[in-house]
């Protein structure tokens, strides 16, 4: 009778503790394992620790840790967009160009009549007229400012 060589599968004690100890998978740790990592935690946070000072192991993680960065910041973009919570770039141009076109009319509105009231009334007659005159002028941004959000309601999602 032949004798069978001794079992290479650890227990999965072992398993876990190591995958604990790193913060990786189980199938992880046996990828490792595989590679040459011992079976003791100490001994396995030495050897990965080890292997993570070579500099193109070290580059590799840093350019997957960016890609799954980017990709989260891409996915948190686009539910956002889905609840409504962004206003696309085209959107934004369009609202300004008519808030500063609304502006420039009231301040060449107020250029013209602001010297006018100014210069042929007495004080107590031109200072209501220019309350007024800049009066319009706040309730026109304020106006600008509502229906913007009117075309852009807050969408909200309720819980589940």
């Amino acid at each position: 009778m032949t004798q069978k060589p001794p079992s290479t599968k650890r227990p999965d004690g072992t398993i876990s503790a190591l995958a604990s100890a790193l913060g990786v998978s189980k199938r992880r740790i046996g990828d490792l394992l595989r590679q040459g990592m011992p079976d003791t935690v100490e001994a396995a946070l030495a050897w990965r620790s080890a292997r993570e000072n070579d500099d193109s192991t070290t580059e590799l993680r840093r350019r997957r840790i960016g890609l799954l960065r980017e990709q989260e910041r891409i996915a948190k973009t686009k539910a956002d967009e889905a609840d409504g919570l962004l206003v696309s770039r085209d959107e934004c141009r369009e609202s300004w160009r008519q808030l500063g076109a609304a502006v420039a009319a009231v301040l060449t509105r107020l250029e013209k009549e602001i010297p006018q009231v100014c210069l042929g009334l007495p004080l107590s007659q031109s200072l209501p007229k220019t309350k007024s005159a800049f009066h319009d002028a706040r309730k026109l941004l304020a106006d600008a400012e509502s229906d913007f959000w009117k075309s852009h309601p807050l969408k909200t999602t309720s819980p589940p």
